[in-house]
Protein backbone atom coordinates (compact mmCIF):
# COMPACT_ATOMS: atom_id res chain seq x y z
CA UNK A 1 0.00 0.00 0.00
CA UNK A 2 2.78 2.38 0.94
CA UNK A 3 4.68 1.83 -2.30
CA UNK A 4 1.54 2.39 -4.38
CA UNK A 5 0.78 5.55 -2.42
CA UNK A 6 4.29 6.89 -3.05
CA UNK A 7 3.98 6.21 -6.77
CA UNK A 8 0.65 8.04 -6.93
CA UNK A 9 2.05 10.93 -4.87
CA UNK A 10 4.99 11.26 -7.28
CA UNK A 11 2.60 11.32 -10.25
CA UNK A 12 0.51 14.05 -8.64
CA UNK A 13 3.50 16.38 -8.16
CA UNK A 14 2.86 19.26 -5.74
CA UNK A 15 -0.72 18.17 -5.24
CA UNK A 16 0.52 14.79 -4.05
CA UNK A 17 2.67 16.04 -1.14
CA UNK A 18 -0.01 15.38 1.44
CA UNK A 19 -0.56 11.97 -0.09
CA UNK A 20 3.18 11.30 0.20
CA UNK A 21 3.12 12.18 3.91
CA UNK A 22 0.21 9.79 4.39
CA UNK A 23 2.15 7.11 2.51
CA UNK A 24 5.13 7.59 4.86
CA UNK A 25 2.88 7.24 7.89
CA UNK A 26 1.33 4.09 6.46
CA UNK A 27 4.84 2.67 5.98
CA UNK A 28 5.80 3.56 9.58
CA UNK A 29 2.67 1.85 10.88
CA UNK A 30 3.40 -1.22 8.78
CA UNK A 31 6.96 -1.37 10.14
CA UNK A 32 5.76 -0.94 13.74
CA UNK A 33 3.14 -3.65 13.25
CA UNK A 34 5.75 -6.04 11.88
CA UNK A 35 8.07 -5.34 14.84
CA UNK A 36 5.24 -5.79 17.35
CA UNK A 37 4.15 -9.03 15.69
CA UNK A 38 7.70 -10.34 15.86
CA UNK A 39 7.95 -9.40 19.54
CA UNK A 40 4.67 -11.14 20.37
CA UNK A 41 5.81 -14.25 18.50
CA UNK A 42 9.09 -14.32 20.43
CA UNK A 43 7.23 -13.96 23.74
CA UNK A 44 4.81 -16.70 22.76
CA UNK A 45 7.70 -19.02 21.86
CA UNK A 46 9.34 -18.35 25.24
CA UNK A 47 6.10 -19.11 27.09
CA UNK A 48 5.65 -22.33 25.14
CA UNK A 49 9.17 -23.40 26.09
CA UNK A 50 8.52 -22.57 29.73
CA UNK A 51 5.28 -24.58 29.73
CA UNK A 52 7.13 -27.58 28.31
CA UNK A 53 9.77 -27.34 31.06
CA UNK A 54 7.05 -27.13 33.72
CA UNK A 55 5.17 -30.08 32.23
CA UNK A 56 8.34 -32.20 32.25
CA UNK A 57 9.05 -31.19 35.86
CA UNK A 58 5.51 -32.08 36.98
CA UNK A 59 5.66 -35.49 35.28
CA UNK A 60 9.00 -36.26 36.92
CA UNK A 61 7.65 -35.22 40.33
CA UNK A 62 4.58 -37.42 39.86
CA UNK A 63 6.80 -40.38 38.97
CA UNK A 64 9.06 -39.73 41.96
CA UNK A 65 6.10 -39.46 44.33
CA UNK A 66 4.57 -42.67 42.96
CA UNK A 67 7.88 -44.49 43.44
CA UNK A 68 8.29 -43.14 46.98
CA UNK A 69 4.70 -44.02 47.85
CA UNK A 70 5.15 -47.58 46.61
CA UNK A 71 8.44 -47.94 48.51
CA UNK A 72 6.89 -46.57 51.72
CA UNK A 73 3.93 -48.90 51.40
CA UNK A 74 6.19 -51.90 50.80
CA UNK A 75 8.44 -50.95 53.73
CA UNK A 76 5.45 -50.55 56.08
CA UNK A 77 3.99 -53.90 55.02
CA UNK A 78 7.36 -55.64 55.36
CA UNK A 79 7.97 -54.20 58.84
CA UNK A 80 4.75 -55.66 60.33
CA UNK A 81 5.38 -59.28 61.38
CA UNK A 82 2.84 -61.90 60.36
CA UNK A 83 -0.03 -62.22 62.80
CA UNK A 84 0.25 -58.66 64.10
CA UNK A 85 -2.50 -56.16 63.37
CA UNK A 86 -1.90 -53.43 60.86
CA UNK A 87 -0.63 -50.13 62.24
CA UNK A 88 -3.33 -47.65 63.27
CA UNK A 89 -4.62 -45.21 60.69
CA UNK A 90 -3.40 -41.64 60.99
CA UNK A 91 -5.68 -39.21 62.77
CA UNK A 92 -8.24 -37.59 60.55
CA UNK A 93 -8.55 -40.65 58.32
CA UNK A 94 -12.16 -41.37 57.48
CA UNK A 95 -13.35 -44.83 58.57
CA UNK A 96 -16.51 -46.58 57.49
CA UNK A 97 -19.41 -46.18 59.88
CA UNK A 98 -20.17 -49.21 62.08
CA UNK A 99 -23.85 -50.23 62.27
CA UNK A 100 -25.35 -50.22 65.80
Amino acid sequence: ISINARIEAARAGDAGRTFAIVAQEVQKLADETAAATSSVKAGSDQLQGLFEVIETFVRRMEATLATQSAATSAATTASVPAGFPAPPEPEGTMRPAHPH
